[in-house]
C-alpha cells in the first residue's frame, strides 16, 4: 500500500509523513523541551494543516496525547528538569499547542498567497461555502463568522465545508452498495489490504507490549493509530485504504520494536518464524509488482478476487493505461471502445479510443460507413461498481452487452472483451455513448447500422426517435416511436416520447392515451419488481 501510493501525486502519503514525523517531535518536545524541537513540531503541524483536511484529526490525536502526558508525573521535562506540578504541566502543553497553532496559521495564509478570495473577483463567493440544511445549526454561523471576518482563506473554508457535505460517502463493500457508507468498511479494508505478515506481527506485538507493561513511549505508537482508525470508522468516508495511510508508520515502528525484541531474546523457532515472515513479505511485494495499488492479501485470494470485496482506489484508480497500450499492440488492436475510470488522457499513451474527443469531433455525412471497434476495454470500477460510478442509463447499457469471459486483463483494473459486431445492440449502445458525448450525427449513423442489422429492434427505433426529436424532426420521430411500440407494445419510454410529440402537435386525446399507457406499464413493472423482491 505504501509502495503504491508513493508513486501517486496526492495528499494522503505526505499527510501520513507529517502526522508521524510531527508526532515524533511532539513526543520529544514534551519529554525534553528544546527550541529546535519546538520549531520542528510547529513546522510539522503547519505542513499537515496545508496538506490535507484530515489535519483536524491530527490535532485531536495530539490533544489526547498531551492530556495523557499531562496526567503522568515526570512525563514532561524542560532544560531545568521534570515538571512535577500539574498546573505547570498544563501550561507547558498549552504553550506547545499555541506555538504550533501560530506557525500553522501563518503557513496556511502563506500557502494561499495571503489572499482571502479564491476567485480574482473577491465579490464572487465559492458555491462550496454554502452549507447543507442538516448542518446549518452549527456550521452556518461558524462559517459565516469566519468568512465575514476573513479569519482563513476562502478556499480553505470551502474545502472543509465540502468535506462536511460528503462526510458519509456512497461506497461498495463485499458486492453491496450503500449511499452512506459501511461501519465495517475500514476494518475490512485494513484486514484485506494489509499483508498477512504485517497483521501477524501486529497481533504478536499487542500481548508482548501488555506482558512487558511498556506503558510509556509505546502509548505513542498505539494511541495515534487507534484514535485515527476509530475516527475513520465513525466518519464512514468510505473511499479507500489510502485514508488509513497515517496509521501505518506507527504500526511499522511498533512491529519493528517487537521483531527486534523477538530476534534478540527469542528461541530458534521464533527466529525462524520471523525469517519466514520476512521472506513472505518481500515475496508478496515482488509478486504483486507493478500492481501494488490493486494488492489484496491471501485472505481473499489475492488481487484477482479484490473486486469481490472493495473497489474505487483500493483496486482501480485508472493506473493501467500504459498496460492497455501494451496489450493492444501485442494483439494488433488498432482502435478500442474504452470505458475508462480515470482522468489521464488515453491519447497520450497512443491509445485510439473510439469515443475520444478527436474521433467524435469529425464530420459525419448521411450514409457514411462507420467502422466500430470490436474490442471493448472497461475499467473494473465501472464493470463491478455499477451505479456507484455511472448513471443508471450507462449501467443498463453495460449489462445489455451480457459480457462473459474477457479476452484480456490489464493488471487488475481493466478488462478487455471482444464484441459481436453482428449484434445490433452493440451499435445501439455505441449510439447512446456518442450521443451523450455530443456527437448526434455519429449516433444517427450507428443507429442506421443497427437497424440495418435488425430492423425489428424496438430499442433501435426508440433511440433514433429520440435523436430525431432533439433535431426537431417531429414527424419522423413519431414514426419511429410508433414503430418501436408496434414491435414492443410494453415500451413505456416509447409511449412517453410519442405522447410528448403528440401533445406538441395538439393531438391531446391521443397524447393522453399514451401517457396513461406509460403510467400503467410503469406501475405494473413496479408491482412485479416488488413481488420479485
Amino acid at each position: 500500500t505504501i509502495l503504491a501510493h508513493s508513486a501517486i501525486i496526492h495528499t494522503d502519503l505526505p499527510f501520513a509523513a507529517w502526522f508521524f514525523i510531527g508526532t515524533y517531535f511532539f513526543w520529544r518536545v514534551l519529554g525534553k523541551f528544546s527550541w529546535l524541537n519546538l520549531l520542528l513540531v510547529s513546522v510539522m503541524f503547519g505542513f499537515a494543516a496545508i496538506t490535507k483536511h484530515s489535519f483536524v484529526v491530527m490535532a485531536a490525536v495530539w490533544l489526547v496525547l498531551g492530556g495523557i502526558e499531562w496526567f503522568r508525573p515526570g512525563a514532561l521535562a524542560t532544560p531545568a528538569g521534570p515538571v512535577p506540578n500539574r498546573k505547570y504541566r498544563l501550561l507547558h502543553v498549552a504553550a506547545i499547542f499555541s506555538c504550533s497553532a501560530v506557525v500553522a496559521y501563518l503557513l496556511i495564509w502563506s500557502a494561499y498567497g495571503f489572499r482571502f478570495g479564491a476567485a480574482a473577483d473577491e465579490r464572487a463567493r465559492l458555491f462550496m461555502t454554502q452549507v447543507l440544511p442538516a448542518h446549518r445549526l452549527i456550521a452556518q454561523p461558524v462559517s459565516s463568522f469566519i468568512i465575514d471576518h476573513r479569519l482563513f482563506p476562502e478556499a480553505l473554508i470551502a474545502g472543509y465545508l465540502y468535506n462536511l457535505k460528503v462526510w458519509q460517502h456512497s461506497s461498495y463493500l463485499l458486492g453491496e452498495l450503500s449511499n452512506d457508507g459501511f461501519w465495517s468498511y475500514f476494518p475490512i479494508a485494513f484486514i484485506v489490504k494489509t499483508p498477512l505478515p504485517t497483521l501477524l506481527l501486529l497481533a504478536a506485538s499487542v500481548p508482548w507490549i501488555i506482558s512487558k507493561r511498556k506503558s510509556g513511549p509505546y502509548l505513542w505508537f498505539v494511541v495515534p493509530p487507534l484514535l485515527y482508525f476509530l475516527l475513520a470508522v465513525l466518519s464512514r468516508f468510505n473511499i479507500g485504504i489510502r485514508h488509513l495511510l497515517p496509521i501505518y508508520p506507527f504500526l511499522f515502528v511498533l512491529i519493528g520494536a517487537t521483531v527486534s525484541e523477538f530476534w534478540r531474546n527469542g528461541s530458534r523457532i521464533r527466529k525462524s518464524a520471523l525469517a519466514i515472515l520476512g521472506v513472505w513479505y518481500v515475496g508478496s511485494a515482488l509478486a504483486s509488482y507493478p500492481h501494488h495499488l490493486s494488492y489484496f492479501n491471501e485472505l481473499v485470494g489475492g488481487a484477482k478476487n479484490g473486486h469481490k470485496v472493495l473497489l474505487d482506489s483500493n483496486l482501480d484508480w485508472g493506473q493501467d493505461l500504459k498496460g492497455l497500450k501494451k496489450w493492444l499492440d501485442e494483439n494488433n488492436v488498432k482502435k478500442v471502445q474504452l470505458f475508462y475510470f480515470g482522468t489521464a488522457e488515453p491519447k497520450y499513451y497512443g491509445i485510439d479510443d473510439f469515443y475520444s474527443t478527436e474521433n467524435l469531433a469529425g464530420t459525419f455525412g448521411v450514409g457514411q460507413r462507420i467502422d466500430l471497434p470490436e474490442h471493448l476495454a472497461i475499467s473494473a470500477n465501472f464493470l463491478y461498481g455499477g451505479e456507484l460510478f455511472l448513471p443508471k442509463e450507462l449501467v443498463e447499457l453495460l449489462r445489455s452487452y451480457r459480457l462473459e469471459q474477457p479476452v484480456g486483463r490489464v493488471g487488475y483494473s481493466i478488462l478487455v472483451y471482444k464484441l459481436n459486431l453482428t449484434d445490433s445492440r452493440v451499435y445501439e449502445n455505441a449510439a447512446v455513448v456518442t450521443a451523450r458525448k455530443g456527437a448526434p450525427d455519429l449516433a444517427g449513423l450507428l443507429l442506421d447500422k443497427a437497424l440495418q442489422i435488425n430492423p425489428a429492434s424496438a430499442n433501435g427505433h426508440f433511440q433514433l426517435a429520440g435523436l430525431l426529436a432533439r433535431r426537431g424532426e417531429w414527424n419522423l420521430a413519431a414514426e419511429n416511436f410508433r414503430e418501436a411500440l408496434r414491435i414492443e407494445p410494453g415500451h413505456a419510454d416509447a409511449h412517453y416520447g410519442l405522447a410528448q410529440i403528440l401533445k406538441r402537435q395538439g393531438q391531446i386525446d391521443e397524447a393522453a392515451h399514451h401517457y396513461q399507457e406509460a403510467l400503467r406499464i410503469l406501475k405494473e413493472d413496479g408491482a412485479r419488481a416488488k413481488r420479485g423482491n
